[in-house]
């Protein structure tokens, strides 16, 4: 009986301990011991002078990592995507007649549409590999690793870690019509569903790898915001039409299409184009050889230039110093310069000039409303500086013996005003010609350039922005450079050359920054060709443009570019507002299995979102947060003065503040006041600019004689007499809310408010490399990125894995990244071991089949211990029977016995 139990009681033990050694009791335990720490370590947070927390500010939030990867050397993989390819392809045949092209031929001669989902695009070189051994060797502080795959797994990955986790598509696609799916556009459009992600999390391709230690604030930090690398320019919506075209005011001929929404709308109910020196036609130079140059230095093309970006690539002479988008001090500073009066007509300068600015002496007062040149095969850009009057001109490399005019329509004050009236007809002209005169008496480019068929007569573009640019984004190189003819005599033009004109010149583009931004040695040797028909560019060139095209119709016109080739930062609150502006988008990407030239573009997107995105304007919340610092419900004159210097974005003249709060805000507060009020009286109506003020003569009692001109905030206007602080009346929020003049320019800034902080960071720290099949440029590139071991490291294959010199250079990126990153991970299963699983549901199915086969034998042993127990029971029971029945027999005979004996 004894033995009975005694087992019984060790196998109940043994069950109890193995239970408690299973992971998931051990991770409550552990659970309950990081709960009891943090409490601890919460505690510590609140021991300030202000008795709360200030962990979520003083420390980075959990923040987690989202890869794509999938293997595109898998049979399975390359079968399903050609199937979906085929259907595709019949369907596209349908509609436009194009089959998509193969490996041998090309898009431009072949008539076909452009392969970007070529099996080599997803061949796997181990990348994720290298990318995951940098992320735990210079980001350990990564909370979770989350791998998106359709269902692959990598056959070296060690799926034991608990800090790693396989997504398939099918788990975070919401509609599951869009699946299967092979583009990247739509699977990054629903990464945010991924289970248990952290709120702020870390998007990266498998080919972006970690080259040095980084922290959170390289994305982000609290005070300065998001941190934003952009690179190169987005292409421009058609031919000829760059960015600061659109929406500027003229109707622009290359602007005019659908694709530029008929240049931003400054063409809709356009009766004709602007009749003036502006010559809006293009020359024939079909039969001229000339060569294509449209980078003034190495690493700025030329519609960089005066973009109001300040670019390092174009801080240099040569550009212009970047056509003062750097500061007009750095052009005086580094710059050759002239003064220009009215009377110098004629200036004669040498030959080989590059670069030169032109101090004009034009009074402060005076406002230049348009500006033109007539030789735009000699000048490569001119920006006007508005504010320091200064023409900022770059020429093309050789100059040769020719000539330009710059004519500058000036608008000057009205009524003897100290600043110029609204813009309209100019009141004269500031005009002059440069005389180029050719040292060694020719004329011949000895640049080292691509040849090309382009066009030598696209016509100077008037513009006048805020900055009061003048800029000619048609840059051509100068075989023949005598002034442009007269209009009559031109004739219809063939299409031109740019920058952004044709795929073989994107993709040049594309991989000149990559080379830039890697290894200073890098040179490229591509040449551009000029296509005779509109061809579209790659599909991830065209979607940029799409989704170009959907910001500017959302927050206006701008010099866009597309963020560099490395991991992203995603905020999913911002992500989801995003995704809420553009629904309709964002759901046909998704339903997308291949890419598309209507795809949008996921980082360029979140990107331009956030930087633009507004606050939720509410006028009493605004009124209280911002202005109303002491909390009384009324604006004291200390804080109307914050409220006037915020709003006009800095310190400004005390005679100009005065000025701009007697008309503002209270001539209008003693109006509404007052419904007879005769005491104080101005024929007042809202300036021109939100910002400028009226100078009122507030002396005067008769209307009439109220000098009613726009001030300049530069000088200040003419002495008045002014409400003294003391007699202002009180600026209550009531009192605010019904001055319609005051409130309208109060709402007016609030809206424009952004909601989020960010700063644009140079690309310093980024290397990104297009890998070709030429293994020296490779081999160049990355000792680059040896030598300066940049930050993010992305090199993007582009090879054809067909071509021989492809191994070779599959050979050079291993030795690379063996050299990077050589010892493994905790990611990786040791040496010669493998997944035994191909995909993620053989796993599944194999766990499921493991889980029922311990829940089978869980319940055989809990069956046999309650068999024991019944059994030992039963046993126990008899026994004790038996024992009673046995000893009553026994002592009755023991008493018989003893009776007999006492007879």
């Amino acid at each position: 009986m004894l033995v009975v139990t005694l087992f019984t009681l060790n196998s109940v033990l043994l069950f109890l301990s193995a239970l408690l050694r299973s992971p998931s009791i051990t991770g409550f335990q552990s659970n309950i011991f990081q709960d009891k720490a943090l409490l601890s370590l919460s505690s510590k947070w609140t021991d300030n002078i202000a008795f709360k927390s200030f962990e979520e500010q003083l420390c980075a939030e959990p923040i987690d990592i989202v890869y794509t990867w999938v293997n595109g050397s898998d049979p399975r993989q390359i079968e399903a995507l050609a199937k979906v390819k085929d259907e595709l392809d019949l369907e596209h045949e349908n509609t436009t007649g194009l089959r998509r092209c193969n490996s041998t031929q090309n898009p431009a001669e072949d008539n076909c549409l452009k392969d970007d989902a070529s099996a080599n695009r997803y061949i796997d070189n181990e990348e994720l590999r290298y990318s995951l051994r940098s992320v735990e060797k210079f980001a350990p502080w990564v909370r979770r690793i989350y791998i998106v795959t359709n269902g692959q797994i990598p056959s070296w990955l060690n799926l034991d870690l608990p800090k790693l986790k396989i997504i398939t598509h099918s788990q975070i696609y919401a509609n599951k019509s869009h699946l299967p799916v092979f583009s990247s556009p739509s699977i990054e459009t629903q990464l945010h569903n991924i289970p248990g992600l952290s709120r702020r999390w870390i998007y990266l391709n498998d080919d972006v790898m970690f080259g040095s230690p980084i922290w959170p604030s390289d994305f982000y930090s609290e005070a300065r915001g998001q941190r934003l690398y952009l690179s190169w320019p987005v292409p421009n919506c058609a031919e000829n039409c760059p960015s600061n075209w659109l929406g500027d005011g003229y109707c622009d001929l290359a602007c005019n299409n659908t694709e530029c929404d008929y240049d931003s709308g400054d063409c809709l109910n356009s009766v004709s184009m602007r009749n003036d020196n502006s010559n809006w036609w293009w020359a024939n130079s079909a039969n001229k050889d000339t060569p294509n140059d449209n980078y003034c230095a190495k690493g700025c093309p030329d519609t960089w230039i005066g973009d109001k970006y300040c670019d390092r690539s174009c801080r240099q002479a040569e550009c212009g110093m970047d056509g003062g988008d750097c500061g007009a001090n750095v052009v005086w500073e580094s710059m050759g310069g002239l003064p220009v009066t009215r009377e110098d007509k004629n200036i004669t300068m040498e030959s080989g000039l590059r670069s030169i600015y032109f101090n004009l002496s034009i009074p402060e007062n005076h406002e230049i409303i348009s500006a033109s040149y007539d030789n735009n095969r000699l000048v490569r850009s001119a920006v006007v500086l508005q504010k320091s009057k200064v023409l900022v001109v770059v020429f093309f490399r050789n100059t040769g013996n020719a000539n330009v005019t710059f004519d500058l329509d000036v608008k000057a004050p009205a009524n003897g005003s100290s600043v110029a009236a609204t813009p309209g007809e100019p009141d004269y002209v500031f005009n002059f010609t440069l005389h180029f005169e050719a040292v060694n008496g020719s004329g011949t480019s000895t640049g080292n350039v691509s040849s090309g068929n382009v066009t030598t007569g696209s016509p100077a573009k008037r513009y006048i922005g805020s900055e009061g640019t003048v800029d000619s984004p048609h840059p051509h190189p100068i075989p023949d450079i005598s002034p442009d003819p007269s209009p009559s005599s031109l004739s219809t033009p063939s299409p031109t050359s740019t920058p952004n004109s044709s795929p073989t010149s994107w993709q040049t583009r594309y991989s000149r920054y990559g080379a830039t931004a890697t290894s200073p040695v890098f040179s490229g040797g591509a040449t551009t060709s000029t296509p005779t028909t509109k061809k579209q560019l790659d599909n991830y060139g065209e979607s940029l443009k799409y989704v170009n095209k959907l910001m500017t119709a959302k927050f206006g016109a701008e010099a866009r570019r597309v963020p560099a080739h490395m991991p992203h930062f995603i905020n999913t609150p911002v992500l989801k507002d995003l995704l809420d502006t553009w629904p309709k988008q964002f759901d046909e990407t998704s339903s997308h299995k291949l890419r598309s030239p209507t795809d949008v573009q996921y980082a360029f997107a979140y990107y331009y979102f956030l930087m633009n995105q507004k606050i939720d304007y509410d006028f009493d919340n605004y009124f209280d947060e911002h202005f109303d610092t002491d909390k009384d419900g009324e604006l004291s004159p200390n804080e109307l003065r914050t409220l006037i210097m915020t709003m006009n974005g800095g310190a400004m003249e005390q005679s100009l503040y005065l000025n701009f709060r007697e008309v503002n805000f209270v001539l209008c507060l003693n109006a509404t006041n007052t419904t007879n009020s005769t005491a104080r009286h101005a024929n007042v109506s809202a300036p021109v600019h939100p910002l400028e003020p009226l100078s009122v003569d507030l002396n005067s009692t008769n209307s009439s004689e109220t000098n009613e001109t726009v001030t300049n905030t530069t000088k200040p206007p003419p002495k008045r007499k002014y409400t003294p602080d003391e007699e202002l009346p009180r600026f209550t929020k009531e009192y605010i809310k019904n001055c319609t003049l005051a409130k309208t320019k109060i709402d007016t800034f609030g809206k424009k408010q952004k909601r989020n902080k960010y700063e644009i960071i140079e690309t310093d720290d980024v290397a990104f490399v297009m890998i070709g099949t030429n293994s020296s440029d490779v081999r160049k590139a990355l000792d680059g990125i040896r030598n300066k071991k940049h930050k993010f490291i992305c090199l993007n294959d582009n090879m054809n894995h067909s071509n021989p010199h492809s191994i070779e250079v599959v050979k050079v990126i291993q030795e690379f990244y063996k050299s990077f990153l050589p010892l493994p991970s905790s990611y990786e299963l040791p040496p010669n071991v493998t997944n035994k699983y191909f995909y993620i549901e053989e796993k599944l199915k194999s766990e499921e089949e493991i889980e029922s086969r311990k829940s089978v034998i869980y319940k055989f042993v809990v069956i046999m211990l309650l068999s024991l127990f019944c059994l030992a029971t039963i046993c126990t029971r008899t026994s004790d029977s038996f024992n009673s029945r046995f000893g009553n027999t026994q002592n009755e005979r023991n008493a018989r016995i003893k009776r007999l004996n006492q007879l």
